[in-house]
């Protein structure tokens, strides 16, 4: 194998390609080498590589050249990103919108900046080191010319048998021509190779046999590979039928594993079927008019670990709090659990939220300075760096006409969870997509327990431009107050148990600028005060406050608030037990210092 390599080089050397096929090798090999991954841009890739075969271009050489593009564009990613900032937001930046929407070119991942930037530091590469190359070669050949025709010594030496011998081992069979011959050959010659004419053929046709026979697991690798990108960790899925007559994709035992917890399931589901819009797929655009998921379950435990396929998104840096506000480590006891899955909730609001600069026109009855303050394109770029690597960063700004991804109406019924056991959840969701302004009306999400006990309502009005905020509302009845209690920072103790609690919100749900007003009703539970003691109470209502990033918010909790009402679910104990005592003594008497007593309290 080595000396078939030797002999590969050794042709090079003694001419047997000519400056357009050297050049042309490694222009293209450096492209190659320069795209960050087929998963970001396999149009691209399978674009460059029939290139590589109908061109008539050193294939051993691209080869060679693809494997040191590669690891320069490794060491160059900073530098190529930032040529593709500059080509996606400058001058040429219409250019790209236009390729990236188009047919057939949405596939060649001109929307990620490490990609488009990539073609561009490959290009230079693949120009300077051909013309390296050629220059090289051209000298030697000049070299080598002179050698032939004067040299006595040479001569003799390239006569020798054992000379000769290693030479047709390493180098192959001796030149016939001269090297005079070599340097006045034509640059060029025939620039089309008619065997990869024949190979794109075929290739073409076995193209149309694999996907006639084998479609099913082409789409479920797609599907998987698609899943496990946006979830961040394995993702399987036993089977993907996609049938383009009937306009329907079908997904069957679904697993995805938690990134935060790998050894449960996110989601499960037997089946899933969606109704598919063809007419876009050209485009990169996947328009299901509707979706139905069957049998899902949540929090299941799943027989073979998963793992990560994605970097744990990073949780925003604690915020700066005013003197009444505290963060998620002073109130939680596992805060760092807790933000990191308020990360990934992060990360899929930053999905359905679309481009962060978008111009939108507001309704009449909005004021612009109610919006609040979004996070910029620059700071969006920097935080996707650090949470995903360059190579994820896509320019978002630049996809038109329609989102990659679309689900007009989403039913998913009878969902189990390990947190109701007793219960099941209806969701329901509507006009979900990534890119929210591209779509009529707002996304909307609703979620139901069968017996009332959780009801949530999701409106990204401000996602698709249509509002100053995305609302949530969300009430959860009769959650055990232990299950809180053993959650709060603190030692010893639980400093609340018995009883149940009921707590709802109504307000601006943000990725990065949330306010959310929380009311909390605990009912016949026991709070236990270090250094004070501990007292049950029929009925308690505290407000908290919630705002800023959602993966690190700043919790407002005023603790006079606490002492307030505790005071006034005092009294009424204390009132009760007066009353009960009244109630059970017999006579007038009694009854009347009852009443005193009840009087002087209440004085």
């Amino acid at each position: 194998m080595l000396i078939f390599k030797f002999r590969k080089l050794g042709k090079i050397l003694r001419g047997k390609a000519n400056p357009y096929q050297l050049l042309s090798a490694c222009v293209l090999g450096s492209l190659l080498g320069f795209v960050p991954g087929f998963g970001h841009a396999w149009g691209l890739i399978v674009a460059l590589i029939l290139l590589l075969v109908v061109l008539n271009a050193n294939l051993f050489l691209a080869g060679l050249v693809t494997l040191l593009a590669k690891g320069v564009s490794l060491l160059l990613t900073p530098v190529s990103f930032a040529v593709g900032r500059f080509l996606l937001e400058g001058p040429v930046e219409g250019v790209f919108r236009s390729m990236i929407n188009a047919p057939v070119l949405a596939f060649f991942g001109f929307e990620y900046y490490l990609v488009t930037g990539g073609l561009l530091m490959g290009l230079l590469f693949g120009l300077i080191l051909g013309i390296a190359v050629i220059k090289g070669l051209k000298a030697y050949w000049r070299r080598m010319a002179g050698l032939q025709k004067d040299s006595e010594r040479y001569k003799k030496w390239t006569s020798k048998r054992w000379v000769r011998i290693v030479s047709w081992i390493f180098l192959g069979p001796d030149k016939k021509d001269t090297y005079d011959d070599t340097l006045a050959r034509g640059n060029i010659g025939n620039p089309v190779r008619p065997l990869g004419i024949v190979f794109v053929v075929l290739a073409a046709v076995l193209a149309f046999v694999v996907n006639l026979f084998f479609s099913d697991e082409i789409v479920t690798q797609a599907v998987r590979g698609g899943l496990e990108r946006a979830n961040g960790a394995t993702v399987d899925l036993e089977s993907g039928q996609l049938s383009l007559r009937e306009g329907r994709l079908t997904l069957s035992q679904l697993a995805m594993a938690d990134s935060n917890d790998l050894d449960t399931d996110l989601f499960r589901a037997a089946g899933i079927e969606a109704e598919i819009n063809t007419a876009d797929l050209l485009r990169k655009r996947w328009t299901i008019d509707r979706m139905t998921i069957s049998e899902g379950r949540q929090g299941e435990p799943r027989r073979i670990p998963g793992r990560l396929t994605e970097p744990k998104p990073r949780p925003s840096p604690d915020p700066e709090t005013d003197e009444d506000e505290k963060t998620i480590q002073d109130y939680i006891r596992d805060a760092e659990k807790w933000k990191e899955r308020l990360a990934q909730v992060r990360r899929w609001l930053d999905a359905l939220s679309g481009p962060e600069d978008d111009e939108v026109e507001l309704p009449p009855d909005v004021d612009p300075e109610e919006i609040p303050e979004r996070e910029t394109r620059r700071e969006r770029i920097a935080r996707e760096i650090r949470e995903r690597g360059y190579d994820q960063v896509v320019a978002r700004h630049l996809i038109e006409d329609s989102p990659r991804l679309l689900i007009k109406e989403l039913s998913a019924d009878r969902v189990r969870t390990k947190h109701l056991d007793d219960e099941t959840l209806d969701i329901k969701g509507e006009n979900l997509s990534t890119h929210p302004r591209l779509v009529e009306n707002a996304p909307r999400l609703s979620v139901r327990s069968s017996g009332g006990k959780i009801v949530m309502d999701v409106e990204l009005a401000a996602a698709a431009g249509q509002g100053a905020g995305n609302l949530l509302e969300l009430v959860y009845r009769d959650l055990p107050s232990e299950v809180v209690g053993r959650q709060l920072a603190g030692s010893g103790e639980p400093p609340l148990s018995g009883g149940s609690l009921d707590f709802e919100t109504r307000g601006r749900l943000s990725a990065v600028d949330s306010d959310l007003p929380f009311k909390v009703t605990l009912k016949q539970t026991t709070i236990r005060i270090p250094g004070v003691g501990e007292t049950e109470v029929d009925e308690l209502i505290l407000p908290i406050g919630i705002r800023g990033a959602i993966d690190n918010p700043r919790i407002t909790f005023d603790d006079r608030d606490l002492a307030d009402a505790l005071a006034r679910a005092g009294r009424r104990e204390i009132e009760q037990r007066v009353r009960q005592e009244a109630e059970e003594r017999i006579g007038d008497e009694v009854e009347e210092r009852g009443r005193e007593l009840l009087d002087r309290f209440r004085r």
